[in-house]
């Protein structure tokens, strides 16, 4: 392997490198001149078949290059996968090819300055840029570019990340270069939160609900069996958006042996599903704040407390009331006004 002597590092004269012949020699990247950085070189473009030079020399370490002698119109770099480079900082260390197109005699030397190089010109890609809110840190893959060269986290540059767990469209990746990189570059992604569906579930305060439409909800089961006393709220804000809690689905609370205590809140509440509350024997109280009850399903009080009572806040409505939930398995007496 050939070594960069820098400029910095080298005084004196130059030496003279070889002078090409007139026939066609080093006319293309499997054929090029292995070349050292300092060395003065001269070559021949000499016919219609010779109408470039190639050259190769090595960067051990990150450097600026000069091509000095020759104007930026006649010279092309490449790198070791042949694909042409212009970096406008610094160029990684590697293997480069020079591709010189002047015509007849030339003369010119490869310059290097060693540099760390900048990540400011990098390209960086993260492997997502809007992510649903959970309550958990994001912290998405990183992929950084320096031209065709992909850097490697730990070794080129550290990843941070900043204001990634609540909702936010400015939540924050720094990367920073480490050994032959430098400088920081900042990239942001978006914590939103998920929209719900219709038939979508999701749990708030350990209660499972389900979307009906796009602002109703009914409660569908509990995730504690040993709960004694919930009220369940008239409205839940969750994911940023408001809902209206409508209804208990079919079998909620069924099993809940130690609940003795049901408090319904709102004024738009509509249903009892069947079996809702099925074999809740200690259940003595349920308190209905709404007026817009329609709906009592089949078995939803069977097997609860003889001695139970549903009361409800609207005393006109306790001839209605009392139809329906004779229909869910009670008494009419069970069900008195507050």
């Amino acid at each position: 392997m050939l070594f960069i002597y820098f400029l910095s590092f080298l005084h004196g004269d130059l030496s003279t490198g070889f002078p090409e012949s007139l026939t066609n020699l080093y006319n293309s990247f499997d054929t090029a001149k292995n070349i050292s950085v300092l060395t003065e070189y001269k070559g021949q473009i000499a016919d219609y078949y010779d109408d470039a030079d190639y050259y190769i020399f090595t960067l051990t370490s990150p450097g600026k290059i000069q091509i000095e002698g020759l104007t930026s119109s006649r010279f092309s770099l490449y790198n070791s996968s042949r694909v042409n480079v212009n970096y406008s900082n610094a160029y990684p260390k590697g293997t480069y090819y020079l591709k010189v197109s002047e015509s007849g005699n030339y003369t010119f030397r490869v310059v290097a300055t060693p540099t760390t190089i900048d990540l400011s010109s990098a390209t960086v890609t993260l492997e997502y840029n809007t992510v649903y809110y959970d309550g958990k840190p994001k912290c998405p893959k990183v992929r950084v570019e320096y031209g065709t060269k992909v850097l490697v986290e730990g070794v080129d540059y550290i990843v941070e990340y900043s204001k990634n767990v609540e909702v936010d469209d400015y939540a924050t990746v720094t990367i920073t270069g480490i050994g032959e990189y430098s400088g920081t570059i900042t990239e942001h992604f978006e914590i939103a939160y998920k929209q719900l569906s219709k038939g979508d579930t999701f749990v708030y305060k350990g209660t499972t609900y389900k979307l009906l439409s796009d602002s109703r909800l009914s409660l569908t089961s509990v995730g504690n069996k040993n709960i004694k006393n919930i009220t369940i709220p008239g409205s839940i804000s969750y994911n940023g958006s408001y809902y209206y809690v409508t209804e208990i689905g079919k079998k909620a609370f069924s099993g809940c042996k130690k609940l003795s205590k049901v408090t319904i809140q709102g004024n738009n509440f509509t249903k009892i599903r069947e079996k809702a509350f099925y074999k809740c024997k200690k259940l003595k109280t349920v308190n209905i704040s709404s007026s817009e009850l329609k709906y009592v399903g089949k078995q939803a009080f069977k097997g609860t407390n003889k001695k139970i009572k549903v009361k409800i806040s609207y005393g006109y409505l306790l001839s209605k009331y009392r139809k329906l939930f004779k229909k869910g398995g009670l008494k009419e007496s069970n069900i008195v006004s507050w």
